[in-house]
């Protein structure tokens, strides 16, 4: 029987399934995240320095507000910093243009 435990504690700790301790979980949270720019000094000041990568981000609000702008500039800006990684717009209202934000691609790409 101690062989049967001594085996499943081995197999619990190669698969990483311990309590981890808050300030640990931060780092590794530290290190993969990036703060994306929404490039209005004013929303990135209330989102304390912009969007965090990694999360899901919901925006809403009035029609004509600057929400479909604001997805297709950090996507934008998202594809132009590296072209390994992505993003994912979810589109309710039918407002993708698969045009405006190739543009904004390249006016990012350019402005490196």
């Amino acid at each position: 029987r101690s062989s049967d435990l001594a085996s499943k504690m081995a197999r619990l700790q190669s698969e990483d399934v311990f309590p981890i301790v808050g300030t640990k979980l931060l780092d590794r949270f530290l290190v993969s995240t990036t703060v994306l720019s929404t490039r209005c000094r004013s929303l990135d000041r209330l989102l304390d320095g912009g969007i965090l990568t990694g999360e899901v981000t919901e925006l809403s609000g009035s029609v004509a507000t600057g929400k479909t702008q604001l997805c297709f500039v950090l996507c934008a800006t998202v594809c132009a910093e590296d072209s390994r990684r992505c993003a994912l717009f979810i589109d309710c209202n039918a407002n993708f243009s698969a045009v405006r934000l190739h543009q904004l691609v390249s006016e990012r790409s350019e402005e490196r």
